[in-house]
């Protein structure tokens, strides 16, 4: 699938009351100050931008449509669904 992404965010409301969303060992948390799912698509979409045009040397290129598409997950059926579709969509891209 090099035309697109699919992910799921988990907002965790840690005790400093920021989102964070990525901790591992290898990278810093992303933190973003703002409760808005648009907020952090654009840190997010920002941050990976920037390293894509500094790994190409294309400096501020474009890497991404302008529009996504979000979801509320309400359950633990739907989210077991999603994670499903997630997986095996690689399974059916035609390129």
């Amino acid at each position: 699938m090099p035309d697109h992404l699919h992910g799921i965010i988990i907002i965790d409301y840690p005790h400093s009351g920021k989102i964070n969303l990525l901790e591992t060992p290898e990278v810093a948390p992303f933190i973003s100050p703002s409760q808005s799912i648009g907020a952090i698509m654009r840190g997010f979409m920002g941050t990976v931008t920037s390293q894509i045009n500094k790994l190409r040397n294309t400096p501020n290129e474009n890497v991404w449509q302008p529009r996504f598409h979000d979801h509320i997950i309400r359950s633990e059926k739907a989210i077991q669904r999603i994670t499903r579709y997630i997986e095996n969509n690689p399974l059916n891209w035609k390129g």
